[in-house]
Protein backbone atom coordinates (compact mmCIF):
# COMPACT_ATOMS: atom_id res chain seq x y z
CA UNK A 1 0.00 0.00 0.00
CA UNK A 2 1.35 3.52 -0.67
CA UNK A 3 1.61 5.60 2.24
CA UNK A 4 3.39 8.57 1.07
CA UNK A 5 0.05 10.52 1.39
CA UNK A 6 1.00 10.47 5.11
CA UNK A 7 4.50 11.12 4.39
CA UNK A 8 4.45 14.77 5.66
CA UNK A 9 2.79 13.73 9.06
CA UNK A 10 4.76 10.64 9.84
CA UNK A 11 7.50 13.04 11.26
CA UNK A 12 6.41 13.50 14.68
CA UNK A 13 5.67 10.14 15.18
CA UNK A 14 8.75 8.74 13.89
CA UNK A 15 10.38 11.38 16.65
CA UNK A 16 8.36 10.00 19.61
CA UNK A 17 9.53 6.15 18.59
CA UNK A 18 12.83 6.94 17.82
CA UNK A 19 13.29 9.25 21.04
CA UNK A 20 11.59 6.83 22.82
CA UNK A 21 8.86 10.01 24.01
CA UNK A 22 5.45 8.29 24.97
CA UNK A 23 3.44 11.92 25.26
CA UNK A 24 4.61 12.53 21.67
CA UNK A 25 3.34 9.31 20.65
CA UNK A 26 0.12 9.65 22.90
CA UNK A 27 -0.40 12.90 21.32
CA UNK A 28 -0.26 11.72 17.48
CA UNK A 29 -2.07 8.87 18.23
CA UNK A 30 -4.89 11.33 19.15
CA UNK A 31 -4.46 13.15 15.96
CA UNK A 32 -6.81 12.36 12.94
CA UNK A 33 -3.48 11.20 11.22
CA UNK A 34 -4.06 8.41 13.12
CA UNK A 35 -7.38 7.56 12.41
CA UNK A 36 -6.25 8.00 8.82
CA UNK A 37 -3.91 5.06 9.25
CA UNK A 38 -6.52 2.66 11.04
CA UNK A 39 -8.52 3.11 7.79
CA UNK A 40 -5.37 2.64 5.77
CA UNK A 41 -4.98 -0.59 7.94
CA UNK A 42 -8.73 -1.64 8.37
CA UNK A 43 -8.87 -1.89 4.39
CA UNK A 44 -5.60 -4.23 3.79
CA UNK A 45 -5.48 -6.50 7.07
CA UNK A 46 -6.96 -8.35 9.39
CA UNK A 47 -8.81 -6.39 12.19
CA UNK A 48 -6.34 -4.52 14.59
CA UNK A 49 -7.18 -5.62 18.74
CA UNK A 50 -6.71 -1.94 20.14
CA UNK A 51 -10.11 -1.32 22.02
CA UNK A 52 -12.14 1.72 19.87
CA UNK A 53 -9.90 0.69 16.68
CA UNK A 54 -11.77 0.03 13.38
CA UNK A 55 -12.69 -3.36 13.28
CA UNK A 56 -13.71 -5.46 10.19
CA UNK A 57 -14.36 -2.27 8.01
CA UNK A 58 -16.52 -0.85 10.95
CA UNK A 59 -16.11 1.83 13.78
CA UNK A 60 -18.23 2.99 16.60
CA UNK A 61 -18.30 6.32 16.68
CA UNK A 62 -19.03 8.13 19.95
CA UNK A 63 -21.59 10.69 20.81
CA UNK A 64 -21.00 14.32 19.21
CA UNK A 65 -21.79 13.99 15.34
CA UNK A 66 -25.56 14.02 14.28
CA UNK A 67 -25.10 10.80 12.88
CA UNK A 68 -23.51 8.25 15.27
CA UNK A 69 -23.48 4.61 15.71
CA UNK A 70 -22.15 2.03 13.75
CA UNK A 71 -19.99 2.93 10.94
CA UNK A 72 -18.60 1.10 7.76
CA UNK A 73 -15.47 2.30 5.91
CA UNK A 74 -15.76 2.34 1.93
CA UNK A 75 -13.32 0.41 0.75
CA UNK A 76 -12.56 3.03 -2.28
CA UNK A 77 -12.53 6.28 -0.77
CA UNK A 78 -12.33 5.45 3.29
CA UNK A 79 -15.45 7.26 3.89
CA UNK A 80 -17.12 6.49 7.36
CA UNK A 81 -21.24 5.53 6.30
CA UNK A 82 -23.58 4.92 8.37
CA UNK A 83 -24.25 0.48 8.32
CA UNK A 84 -28.05 1.08 6.74
CA UNK A 85 -26.27 1.84 3.22
CA UNK A 86 -25.55 -0.78 0.68
CA UNK A 87 -23.33 1.96 -1.02
CA UNK A 88 -21.30 4.65 0.05
CA UNK A 89 -22.34 8.14 -0.05
CA UNK A 90 -19.74 9.86 -1.32
CA UNK A 91 -18.33 7.33 -4.18
CA UNK A 92 -21.40 5.09 -4.74
CA UNK A 93 -18.74 2.19 -4.17
CA UNK A 94 -20.63 -0.82 -3.32
CA UNK A 95 -20.33 -2.18 0.47
CA UNK A 96 -17.92 -4.93 0.57
CA UNK A 97 -19.31 -7.67 3.15
CA UNK A 98 -17.54 -10.67 4.51
CA UNK A 99 -20.76 -12.91 4.59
Amino acid sequence: MDMLPMKEYMGPLLEAIRTKNIELAEEWARSEHWATVEQLIAASSPPPSRPGSVVGGSVSVGVGGSSSGPKWTCSLCTYLNSMELRECEMCNTPRITNN
